[in-house]
């Protein structure tokens, strides 16, 4: 939770007047893209083993590759691909939410 926090607190700066959130975010987005890179190799690794007690190889895959996928964005700049990353996120975490409730 203190990760999720943390990015959440990243994303808007503290002041919102006269503002270039463009430039606020050039700023911090690899602050952001590493902490989410971190939470999802921490659910990879430590969530599904000892949380959940079981073990789904593809969830796994998807995990590091959703990870692997962060850093890739620290890199690259495009806001458009930092896009398509975040829909490959949120369908990630609803396709693992559904592996997870259904054992497979």
């Amino acid at each position: 939770m203190g990760i999720l926090y943390v990015i959440a607190r990243l994303c808007f700066p503290a002041e919102m007047t006269d503002v270039d959130l463009e430039a606020y975010y050039s700023g911090v987005a690899d602050k952001i893209w590493w902490l989410l890179a971190a939470t999802y190799a921490s659910f990879a690794f430590l969530m599904a083993p000892f949380v959940y007690g079981l073990f789904l190889p593809l969830v796994f895959a998807s995990q590091i590759l959703v990870a692997a996928l962060a850093l890739v964005s620290i890199r690259v700049k495009s806001p458009s691909f930092h896009i398509v990353v975040i829909v490959i996120m949120f369908a990630q975490v609803l396709w693992r939410g559904f592996a997870y409730s259904i054992g497979g």
